[in-house]
């Protein structure tokens, strides 16, 4: 999904973030990053940050790349869409859209419980801090 996005707009820079996990055997960013390149697309409109470990940190990590940006393209699989979206507005004021990448039937299930738990920590973690402030 990135890269035929790359390709049709040639002028947009991409972030390829996420970091190596313990049963993986490459951070996430970089495995982003190479097939990418495999693709067609120059290494030089690629950003990398390999060392986040949530979406939050993705985005944390990646500023850097989008400081004073109004707005990102988030690429990432369809269950993970609108939980990265919020994210994206309700912690850095971002705006988005979003190209949703499908996630295979058989590993759906399992996303979607993941993703109802991740809500849940979110959504506290933002409570939380807005208690705080």
């Amino acid at each position: 999904m990135a890269a035929a996005y790359a390709k049709a707009h040639p002028h947009v820079e991409l972030i390829a973030t996420g970091g190596q996990g313990p049963d993986e055997g490459m951070a996430e960013a970089r495995v982003i990053e190479r097939e990418l390149m495999a693709q067609g697309i120059d290494a030089t409109r690629i950003h990398v940050e390999a060392t986040s470990t949530s979406t939050i940190e993705n985005f944390e990590h990646s500023r850097p790349f989008w400081d004073g940006a109004s707005g990102v393209t988030i690429v990432t699989n369809d269950f993970h869409v609108p939980r990265a979206r919020l994210i994206a507005r309700l912690y850095f004021q971002l705006e988005s859209d979003a190209l949703y990448a499908p996630t295979p039937p058989l590993a759906k299930g399992r996303y979607l419980i993941r993703e109802v738990l991740a809500y849940v920590k979110l959504l506290g973690r933002y409570v939380f801090r807005k208690e705080k402030n």
